[in-house]
């Protein structure tokens, strides 16, 4: 990433706390920022409503992050969400814009395939579960430091031209 480009952040509660440091990275190096998080959103959900054709048509990115999946985490059945998840990357590439996925990072409950499901079908994953990440009092949602933590450690991997491969996983 470098100045002049346009980085969109889409996703749940996380990518609503990642948007705060995320946007001041953006700001000191020169890259237009905009994010649209909903909070307890799912993949199924990103891939039918129209809010990604709206950020993508009014705002243009270069790059976009996406912050699903942990919300997917809490269901029955997760890989019911392939379908989902396959139109929303169809739709992604579509764009014109580099894709990276945020992997979700370590969560208290189970994960019933959501990760697994990612590696097979999102081209590019920075693997959030990988990193130590500080947390709030529901062990879900980090803490203020956590997340510019979390955005700092992103940035640097945007910053390296990990956006540039096909498919390469984050360093810790």
């Amino acid at each position: 990433i470098r100045p002049g480009d346009r980085l969109l952040l889409v996703g749940d509660s996380l990518a609503q706390g990642l948007s705060v440091p995320l946007k001041q990275l953006a700001t000191d190096q020169k890259v237009t920022f905009f994010g649209d998080s909903r909070v307890s959103t799912r993949i199924d959900q990103w891939s039918v409503q129209p809010w990604l054709a709206a950020d993508v048509t009014t705002f243009g990115p270069s790059f976009i992050v996406v912050s699903l999946g942990t919300n997917d985490m809490k269901l029955a059945n997760p890989l019911g969400e392939q379908p989902a998840l396959n139109s929303l990357v169809a739709n992604l590439r579509n764009t014109g814009a580099i894709i990276l996925w945020l992997s979700p990072p370590t969560m208290p409950f189970t994960d019933n395939g959501v990760r697994s499901m990612l590696d097979s079908s999102v081209p590019l994953q920075f693997r959030s579960d990988q990193l130590t990440i500080p947390r709030g009092s529901d062990g879900i949602h980090p803490t203020t430091v956590g997340y510019a933590g979390w955005a700092g450690l992103l940035w640097q991997y945007l910053a390296r031209g990990g956006g540039s491969t096909k498919r390469r996983n984050a360093v810790r």
